[in-house]
C-alpha cells in the first residue's frame, strides 16, 4: 500500500531487450522505493506474445523485460535511468511516461489513486494498463480467458467480439494519458 505522503505523479512503462539473467533477477527482486529514490512502486514482467500457446518459447520471452512503475517526479525517472544498473538497461530500450486518468478494479499497491481525475481531454492519446495478481486457484480461469484472447489475436479485427465471459476479473485496469514516449525500439 502506498504512503499518502509519497505521491504518484508520473507513471512509466519500459520495454527493453536484456540478458535472461537480468530479467530473472529483476522478476525475483524488483526495484523498491527503499532502493530507488522517487520510486513509488514497480511491477516487473517478462515480454509475452499474445496468442502464443501456453507452453511455447514465444509465451515467456525472458530476453525482454517490461516494467510498469509509479514515480514521484520526472526527475526521479531520469535519475533512475542514468544512475542505476537496471535503469541503464531499461534506458537502452523504449519507455513511455504517462499521467493517470482513470481506474477500474483494485491493486493494493495503487490504493492512493482516485477513481478518476477531474479533467480529461477526450481527443488526447491514452494507454490502458491491466495489472493482475493471480493466485493458484485462479490459473484455470486465467487460461480459459487467455484462450479467448489467443483466438481474438489470431482472427482479423472484424471477427473480434470482445466477449470473454461474465465473471468478475481479478485485475485492475488503469487508463493513462501519454506524456512522453522515447527510446531505441
Amino acid at each position: 500500500m502506498l504512503d499518502s505522503k509519497k505521491l504518484m505523479t508520473v507513471f512509466t512503462f519500459h520495454l527493453a531487450k536484456t540478458k535472461i539473467s537480468t530479467t530473472a533477477r529483476v522478476l525475483c527482486c524488483p526495484p523498491t522505493r527503499m532502493q530507488v529514490p522517487g520510486l513509488s512502486h514497480a511491477e516487473c514482467m517478462a515480454k509475452m506474445t499474445l496468442g502464443a500457446p501456453i507452453f511455447s518459447p514465444a509465451r515467456m520471452q525472458l530476453h525482454h523485460l517490461a516494467m510498469f512503475a509509479a514515480w514521484e517526479s520526472h526527475l526521479a525517472i531520469d535519475e533512475f535511468l542514468a544512475s542505476t544498473r537496471l535503469g541503464r538497461v531499461l534506458a537502452n530500450g523504449w519507455h513511455v511516461r504517462m499521467a493517470f486518468q482513470r481506474r477500474w478494479g483494485h491493486i493494493s499497491e495503487f490504493d492512493g489513486l482516485a477513481e478518476s481525475v477531474d479533467k480529461q481531454d477526450p481527443a488526447a492519446p491514452v494507454v490502458a494498463v491491466t495489472l493482475a495478481r493471480m493466485k493458484l486457484p485462479q490459473v484455470p480461469r486465467f487460461i480459459r480467458w487467455g484462450q479467448a484472447g489467443r483466438r481474438a489475436c489470431a482472427r482479423p479485427p472484424r471477427y473480434n467480439s470482445g466477449d470473454s465471459g461474465n465473471e468478475t476479473a481479478p485485475y485492475g485496469l488503469y487508463l493513462f494519458g501519454v506524456a512522453l514516449a522515447t527510446g531505441n525500439g
